[in-house]
């Protein structure tokens, strides 16, 4: 009982407002008062207030006295006081209380960062290859049916459990480069296969059924870490896969392919591309071309990779660009691997400074070689760079445009990663090369307030061009790659779903065998017959053929009554006779009589009766 501490009138007080009536006193009340409105409660204060006021208003010893409320029959209305000493007096209360809010788990705050795109013009130019590929897909749904291209989507979402993380870019097939001397490609494992030339044309990842291995069911890109213009070399799919294919707006090549034959560069009216084949073909021997300087033989390389580009097959015939691939594969990473190393060598021959001690001939060798090497730079390396790279976009499937000089349309190119990956390491040697040139012209003329000449605008427009280009293609790569990790991550998220359903079965399955055990153990129970129950008095029954609790019933009775009715008396144990009855009491008068004489106790009167 928690006391309280209250003056004798508060008492009072408190005792006259919540005294009870009875259920006939309140009823003969409320039928006297009948039709009468019911008037609002009066205000309850706290046992505080009523203190203070009997203190100043009373006497100490004189209790208030105030109108009974009627109160509702049978319920007690509880005080609206509050005291001060009711507080919780076990100690674990609020122990208890900590642990449940302890034991609660927080839900984690998902931060989501949205990476912001620093150059605006990427962001238009992926709104436009999106609008572009959705209309591309629009007009193919028209001609071939909505079966035609979605057949490939819906195989890769059965597929996307057979997928697994990529160990390493030498699980996938990816062909690395090393330094610029001394490094051999590695064989191409691609095998001679026919295959149709229209292939399954997918934006996401589309993926051949095999679960044997979710590594090996990963396209080649997605093995690449860092998609740029110095890549790896990207290995063709297999023949029994289709890869993800990208559509690539390629404006500014034209502008490119025209800048080429204007001053600053080749400085020919038409095509240009006829007075550099010939200048090619009119080269020294191929054992005198072993000897010549760096800028000769990569101009030979370059040459060489346009003719790859041009014998290769182009889109949609992707089947067939694949097999091409496989079957040149290692004379292609060759050429790739020699062009990447003599651009290196040019730019850095071209980059050298002019030493500023030594004899003047030392000095005019050195000015006349830097000139001799910008001049290939701009009359014939460029050129061939922007040659190399038209016919890498036309793997695409563009138009080629009768102009003079040739060029090509510029949308719905479709590329694959082994085939985009031309345009994107040509780019990457043409931005090379055009610093160098950047780099060397006068610094008055880089000055804005200066009025260039016709050759450096045409170069600086030049330029222009190829920051446009350049973002397009790096952005299709990543889409790419994008679309290749898509199945890695679906595969993923099937396996964590996965997971997380057995385990629900699993504690599913738990409590369905802990409430059947349950269950069958009740029902066992229930079923259970007489001689399965335990019987803790048989050994009484054993030794005086009665049971204990007929024994109690009979001294029960003798004991209260001197002559008792055996007749009601034998009802009372049900399955025994009168004469069993009679019997038995005198049995137990006798036997009782035994034992308050065997313990010096005179026996009671019942025991003679």
């Amino acid at each position: 009982m928690v006391s309280t501490r209250r003056s004798a009138a508060a008492r009072a007080d408190y005792d006259s407002i919540y005294d009870f009536e009875s259920p006939d006193k309140t009823k003969n009340l409320q039928t006297k008062r009948r039709g009468v409105a019911r008037k609002a409660a009066p205000h309850i204060t706290t046992i505080r207030g009523l203190e203070k006021r009997n203190r100043e208003e009373t006497e100490p010893d004189t209790p208030v006295v105030k109108r009974r409320t009627l109160q509702r029959p049978g319920r007690r209305q509880t005080s609206k006081a509050m005291i001060e000493d009711d507080v919780p007096q076990d100690p674990n209360f609020y122990k208890n209380i900590n642990d449940s809010a302890a034991g609660k788990t927080k839900a984690k705050r998902v931060t989501m960062v949205v990476p912001e795109d620093d150059a605006a013009a990427e962001e238009q130019l992926l709104q436009e290859s999106q609008q572009r590929e959705g209309q591309v897909l629009a007009e193919e749904k028209e001609q071939s049916g909505p079966s035609s291209y979605r057949d490939s989507a819906e195989s890769s979402d059965d597929d996307d459990e057979s997928h697994e993380e990529v160990d390493g870019e030498k699980d996938v097939g990816v062909v690395g480069e090393g330094d610029d001397q001394g490094e051999e490609a590695e064989d191409s494992d691609g095998e001679d296969s026919s295959s149709d030339d229209d292939v399954r044309e997918v934006t996401s990842s589309a993926v051949a059924p095999d679960s044997a291995s979710r590594t090996n069911n990963l396209e080649h890109i997605a093995g690449i870490n860092v998609i740029s213009t110095d890549i790896v070399y990207i290995e063709p799919e297999p023949p029994d896969r289709s890869a993800s294919t990208f559509y690539l707006n390629c404006g500014g090549l034209n502008e490119m392919i025209n800048a080429m034959g204007k001053q600053g560069w080749m400085a020919t009216q038409g095509e240009w591309a006829d007075r550099l084949l010939r200048i090619e073909g009119g080269s020294k021997t191929e054992s005198e071309a072993i000897k010549a300087d760096n800028c000769t033989k990569l101009f030979h390389e370059i040459i060489a990779l346009w003719r790859i580009c041009k014998d290769m097959p182009k889109a949609p015939s992707l089947n067939s660009q694949a097999q091409y691939l496989r079957e040149h594969s290692q004379s292609i990473q060759k050429n790739l691997k020699v062009v990447r190393s003599l651009t290196k060598q040019v730019k850095s021959e071209a980059s050298k400074s002019i030493p500023a001690k030594g004899s003047s001939r030392q000095i005019r060798n050195a000015r006349r070689e830097k000139k001799d090497v910008l001049t290939w730079i701009q009359g014939r390396l460029m050129p061939a760079l922007v040659l190399a790279l038209k016919e890498a976009l036309l793997l695409g499937g563009y138009s080629r445009l009768k102009s003079k000089p040739e060029t090509i349309t510029v949308k719905n190119g479709q590329f694959m990663a082994c085939t985009l990956q031309f345009a994107l390491r040509i780019v990457g040697f043409i931005d090379q090369l055009y610093d160098v040139v950047l780099n060397h012209l006068k610094p008055e003329e880089k000055n804005e307030n200066t009025v260039r000449s016709m050759r450096d605008q045409t170069r600086m427009a030049f330029a222009k061009h190829v920051r446009v280009l350049e973002p397009r293609i790096l952005l299709g790569m990543n889409e790419l790659k994008r679309f290749a990790e898509a199945s890695l991550l679906n595969a993923e998220l099937a396996e964590q779903s996965r997971r997380l359903r057995e385990a629900q079965e699993e504690r599913d399955r738990i409590i369905k065998e802990k409430n059947d055990e349950q269950m069958r153990l009740f029902v066992a129970s229930t079923q259970r017959t007489l001689e399965d129950t335990p019987k803790p008095r048989d050994e009484y029954y054993d030794r005086h053929g009665w049971r204990l609790w007929e024994d109690e019933v009979l001294l029960g009775v003798i004991r209260k009554t001197r002559s008792p009715n055996l007749v009601l008396l034998s009802r009372q144990v049900p399955g025994r006779s009168l004469r069993e009855v009679t019997n038995r009491v005198a049995e137990l008068r006798e036997s009782m009589r035994a034992k308050y004489e065997a313990a010096g106790i005179l026996p009671p009167k019942w025991c003679h009766w």
